[in-house]
């Protein structure tokens, strides 16, 4: 079961990667590996359990990308992954009766060496729902998150696969 769930993400990871890649070169800021305010999230279900996967330039989320250095910036990186993770369950919202409840697996800044002043903040969960969410709704809102201008979203429940995208206003798609 999890095997799927991975297998499923492995794959999406690529074909979104390559993706972010094509956006990267097409974009008029060229900002090496990623493009500030864009994004990936990641989502597959093998029955009632899921993972979902975040992948954003570091600015976005905590507001810079370089290494935090000063105290009010290692305050401000505190800060913000600690509202990302409160914040996850309230921006991307699975229908209430299903009852789903988040866990964090992983938040962390991903520096790129290459670039010392580029980083991505990589986020991953363990999403269980006491419901399937196929034949459901899900809505996305990263209003906690303002800098989030483009958000290239997949999901997989089963057999069933979709994409959406969040352009900094609310959506909500059906799984189905």
């Amino acid at each position: 079961m999890n095997k799927m769930i991975f297998v499923s993400l492995a794959i999406f990871s690529l074909f979104l990667n390559a993706d972010y890649t094509k956006k990267k070169h097409s974009h008029k800021h060229d900002h090496g590996a990623h493009v500030h305010g864009s994004g990936n999230l990641n989502i597959a279900f093998d029955q009632l359990n899921g993972k979902a996967e975040f992948k954003s330039s570091a600015d976005s989320i905590i507001g810079f990308e370089h290494e935090a250095k000063t105290d009010k910036q290692k305050t401000q990186l505190k800060l913000q992954t600690e509202k990302f993770e409160k914040a996850v369950p309230k921006m991307v919202i699975f229908s209430e009766d299903l009852n789903c409840t988040w866990q964090k697996e992983k938040i962390e800044v991903q520096r790129n060496p290459s670039e010392k002043n580029h980083s991505d903040f990589v986020a991953s969960f363990k999403v269980t729902c006491a419901k399937t969410p196929l034949n459901s709704s899900l809505k996305i809102n990263f209003f906690e998150f303002k800098k989030i201008k483009d958000l290239d979203i997949t999901v997989l429940v089963d057999t069933v696969q979709k994409s959406a995208e969040y352009k900094g206003k609310p959506i909500i798609f059906q799984i189905k």
